[in-house]
């Protein structure tokens, strides 16, 4: 009678064993489903902080290297000037997307045709080797989801997705500080290759309450095969309209253009 009662006792904590791993499963996924929301949230508040921003950068990549600068005002005015090895500009200000080619004396103007968010992910890109992840906010693909870490910078939060790459997959992952958003480092693995972009160095400021990069790590499958230093951050800068738009000078064509869907008439 003794040896039954025991057996029915160990049967109930098993059941109240599964039960509590379940339930602390089903905690941690509610958990980890309300990180998203937050981390958005917080993502958009530290954009808003960086109204506007310039800096001068320089890469290195084995023995080549590369200098441009880089000026940002909301909403959405951007200007990327690349100085060496060549020289070339782009400039967007809200309407008209600029291209100016010195070497072809030609500045190119665009107008975009396109819904609100091919625009901003076309734009994205176009800009995408002036500025740097941190000062931009990273676009998130739908599947994205968010989880609480602790990094070598302490509290963070750790963003993970899955990309499509001409039909092969790519597994990206954010970490951030948290909950300032700041950021940390950048992961990508596709098939047998791990990219990783960190942040080494970092410019904070205490008004802002944010830190934005100052010197960038590239590693390729833990090898290092670049790296980039900012200076002349300057945070919430003065940048006047004009600084986002390009004009032709003496002796140079013009030619306009439409952006439009692939596909579109």
């Amino acid at each position: 009678m003794t040896r039954a009662s025991s057996r029915r006792s160990e049967g109930s904590l098993q059941t109240g064993r599964a039960l509590f791993i379940v339930l602390a499963l089903s905690s941690c996924t509610r958990r980890d489903a309300d990180v998203m929301p937050r981390v958005k949230q917080a993502l958009a508040e530290r954009e808003k902080k960086l109204s506007s921003y310039r800096f001068s950068a320089v890469a290195t990549q084995g023995f080549a290297t590369a200098r441009h600068a880089f000026a940002f005002r909301a909403p959405n005015k951007m200007h990327g000037v690349l100085m060496e090895p060549d020289r070339f500009e782009w400039a967007f200000d809200g309407t008209t997307l600029f291209q100016a080619k010195p070497r072809e004396k030609k500045l190119l103007l665009y107008q975009l045709k396109l819904p609100a968010a091919k625009a901003s992910a076309f734009l994205h890109q176009t800009f995408a080797p002036f500025v740097f992840e941190g000062f931009r906010t990273p676009l998130l693909p739908s599947n994205a989801t968010a989880k609480e870490v602790t990094s070598e910078r302490g509290p963070a939060v750790e963003i993970s997705s899955t990309l499509d790459d001409d039909g092969s997959a790519v597994e990206v992952k954010y970490l951030l500080k948290w909950p300032s958003g700041d950021f940390i480092s950048k992961t990508s693995v596709a098939g047998k290759t791990m990219s990783e972009l960190h942040v080494d160095e970092e410019q904070c400021d205490e008004k802002l309450a944010l830190c934005v990069p100052k010197k960038v790590t590239q590693r390729a499958n833990g090898k290092l095969v670049g790296s980039t230093t900012l200076s002349d951050i300057t945070l919430l800068a003065d940048l006047p309209a004009s600084d986002f738009s390009l004009k032709a000078d003496d002796g140079w064509t013009t030619e306009t253009h439409e952006v439009v869907e692939t596909g579109a008439p």
